[in-house]
């Protein structure tokens, strides 16, 4: 929740705040707050603030605002905001105060701060084109361990890590707007793929085991529960490599350029079946957008050389015929891993795997 100092007075009766603050203890329900849709933005006047609750915020000036939300909308989160489901909240003041925990006395310095939901402290510098994250010890430490693991493998904005102030510093990235966005998705996935085979070539950290080895008894019971009988006897007859990946591969993640692409948010990088990655792409992609056009290329065999390349490099043999299998080995692989995470699980991906069934089947 976002408070003001009491220096400040609210004087219009009818102030956002003043509504905010009374809806929440009315309701009692701080996710509606703090997930505000992008095109239900809710302005402060100007002042001092002090933040005292963690959502995916926007803290910055008033005469930032038409820039900032052009940003947004094309370089940082995505090239269709109208699409995203960032629920970001636009609070306006005239200076802006945030604790970042690092260890310096050093004044951050930079337009506009993003606060995400991991309560990682985003600063943007539009005159070095630069994004330093801000972050606490154990997510630096998992950030830089996994970038040295992994994501050095693939296209990345990553300038440097910083270990004294815990900073990780990348690059700003304008992203284009992709009319054949589709089109375009293909080209990255298969260029995913390429890396990601070059990296499984150069890591022996992979183990071959079953969906219950892998996320243990309770919770395989608990994801066989949302199952079917047919798929249930799918994942237990079923034996894969099991790597570290992204973890959050998805078009969101990845920022399209004029010369290419860039993969971000390595956070939810964790140990998943080998192709977990390009599969979880394809049915996020589905499942948000409602839209079946990617997978419609993948089943006319748009990614068929690639993954054959992939499986092979784990002397497997990919069959296309098993595109639905795969998809839900992906699905159960994410629901295992919020079960692991304590998050509520969310049905959406299992309905759209139904679905995709009925579609192609």
């Amino acid at each position: 929740m976002i408070y003001p100092n009491k220096r400040i007075p609210l004087v219009r009766r009818d102030c956002y705040l003043k509504r905010l603050n009374q809806y929440v203890k009315n309701r009692n329900y701080e996710r509606t707050i703090l997930y505000t849709k992008l095109g239900n933005l809710i302005y402060l006047k100007p002042g001092r603030y002090i933040l005292l609750h963690i959502g995916k915020t926007v803290l910055c000036k008033p005469k930032d605002i038409r820039r900032i939300l052009e940003v947004i909308s094309r370089a940082y989160l995505s090239s269709k905001s109208n699409r995203v489901k960032l629920f970001l909240k636009i609070l306006i003041g005239e200076v802006f105060k945030i604790d970042i925990p690092n260890n310096t006395a050093e004044e951050p310095n930079g337009d506009f701060v993003i606060i995400t939901a991991k309560n990682n402290y985003k600063l943007f510098n539009f005159d070095r084109m630069q994004v330093s994250t801000y972050s606490t010890n154990e997510k630096f430490l998992h950030q830089e361990k996994t970038y040295e693991a992994i994501g050095k493998h693939f296209p990345s904005a990553i300038i440097a890590f910083d270990e004294n102030k815990l900073i990780i510093v990348e690059n700003l990235i304008y992203q284009v707007n992709e009319k054949q966005f589709v089109t375009r998705l293909i080209v990255v996935l298969n260029q995913y793929i390429d890396f990601f085979i070059k990296y499984a070539q150069s890591t022996k950290s992979f183990r071959t085991m079953s969906f219950q080895n892998r996320w243990g008894e309770d919770i395989s019971k608990q994801v066989f529960n949302l199952l079917d009988e047919r798929q249930v006897k799918i994942i237990e007859e079923s034996e894969y490599p099991y790597l570290l990946g992204h973890g959050d591969f998805w078009a969101n993640n990845v920022l399209l350029t004029a010369n290419g692409w860039i993969l971000i948010d390595w956070d939810h990088a964790d140990v998943h079946v080998f192709f977990y990655d390009v599969f979880h792409f394809i049915i996020q992609f589905t499942q948000k957008n409602n839209n079946y056009a990617l997978l419609d290329q993948v089943f006319n065999g748009a990614l068929t050389d690639g993954l054959t390349s992939l499986f092979h490099v784990f002397e497997m043999v990919y069959n296309d015929d098993k595109i639905l299998d795969y998809l839900l080995l992906a699905t159960t692989d994410r629901i295992a891993k919020f079960l692991a995470l304590g998050y509520e699980v969310d049905n959406a991906f299992l309905i759209t795997l139904g679905n995709i069934e009925k579609q192609y089947l």
